[in-house]
């Protein structure tokens, strides 16, 4: 998983641009930005290929660092809320997510 930032993410975490590497983009990236909304600092991640979204509200340095495993949870997270397998992004992700063999169905109303 290439996790792709805006320039607020790198300062946020105290990353520095020399470090980054440069790697060609493909549809498998996630881009993430970081937004303010009502003064609290907010994640915007979307998928390049499928331009699925997980938003995360009310976030504080303290909890996103290290970055990886957080944001790899959230993306777990809404894609389970929304039905869908995390097999692929257990493949990539290593120990970060468990991987669902199926996703609950709620109970159908009669």
């Amino acid at each position: 998983m290439i996790l792709r930032c805006t320039a607020k993410m790198p300062t946020l975490l105290g990353a520095r641009a020399a470090a980054l590497p440069d790697i060609p983009p493909s549809n498998d990236d996630w881009y993430l930005n970081l937004l303010w909304i009502d003064r609290r600092k907010c994640l915007l991640l979307t998928h390049a290929g499928t331009l699925f979204p997980v938003f995360v509200p009310d976030i504080r340095k303290a909890d996103i660092a290290p970055i990886g495993p957080y944001v790899v949870g959230r993306i777990a997270d809404a894609l389970f809320l929304n039905r869908f397998l995390c097999r692929a992004l257990h493949t990539r992700a290593g120990d970060y997510v468990t991987p669902l063999d199926r996703v609950a169905q709620p109970p159908r109303a009669e």
